[in-house]
């Protein structure tokens, strides 16, 4: 119970900080409408965010999605309604951070958690829908997820290249091809290999293969390229 009070207290002192800083009249305190400093900090913060991050989703007509029914097919639909779904958190929380730094909205623990993540450059624990290195500080997280929505393949017709560390489930598409190559073949899933083959310098790619661009080997390359049937330059890979 003494929690809860002090975390209203703080909730009050919070919506409050505007109209001292408006009176006060100090340094900390900016601009024509009184709103302190730390509030036109996260305003701008987030406007830049907002305007880097694609505002709504190209959406899928329903015909052209059940035409979709190889597995290559399914795994991009999947990525991108991950993808869209994140985006839409992402945006909304945003737009409720914009409108408790314009007075529009009041304060709460959702809204004080997302002010503190963002000064701090961490990232919310609502927003870890993939994988990201801990330490990656939140602008940067920002910016590989909007790098992420705008190379996100279509998916029809099956692309040719794409970037497998751009996918939110990168092991579903290495999945999803070996499907596919299975059914054009007639071949059981369990008695596949797979094999990888690092393009020379001006060799092209066949047309049944599948490519992955901007491959980087971390760890323990030589076990991890032990097994494979062709002999890969690791520095090729990196």
């Amino acid at each position: 119970m003494l929690k809860r009070l002090l975390k209203m207290q703080r909730v009050d002192t919070e919506e409050e900080m505007p109209q001292a800083a408006a009176t006060e009249g100090g340094e900390g305190a900016s601009s024509l409408a009184g709103r302190p400093a730390w509030a036109l900090a996260v305003l701008a913060t987030t406007q830049n965010w907002l305007q880097l991050l694609p505002q709504a989703s190209p959406g899928t007509d329903k015909k052209e999605k059940e035409k979709e029914e190889g597995p290559i097919e399914r795994c991009i639909t999947r990525e991108h309604e991950v993808g869209w779904g994140l985006i839409n958190v992402v945006r909304r929380d945003l737009c409720l951070v914009q409108q408790v730094c314009n007075a529009e909205q009041k304060h709460s623990n959702h809204t004080r958690s997302l002010v503190e993540c963002i000064t701090k450059g961490t990232l919310p624990r609502h927003w870890r829908r993939y994988v990201a290195p801990p330490s990656q500080p939140l602008n940067l997280w920002i910016v590989d997820l909007a790098r992420r929505m705008s190379t996100l393949p279509n998916p029809s017709p099956p692309p040719s290249s794409i970037w497998l560390g751009g996918f939110f489930n990168p092991n579903a598409f290495i999945t999803a091809t070996r499907q596919a190559a299975a059914r054009v073949n007639g071949w059981s899933v369990e008695n596949m290999e797979l094999i990888v083959h690092v393009l020379s310098p001006g060799e092209e790619l066949a047309t049944s293969d599948k490519s992955i661009s901007s491959f980087v080997v971390r760890g323990k390359p030589n076990e991890l390229f032990a097994s494979l049937l062709v002999p890969l330059n690791i520095l090729d890979l990196c």
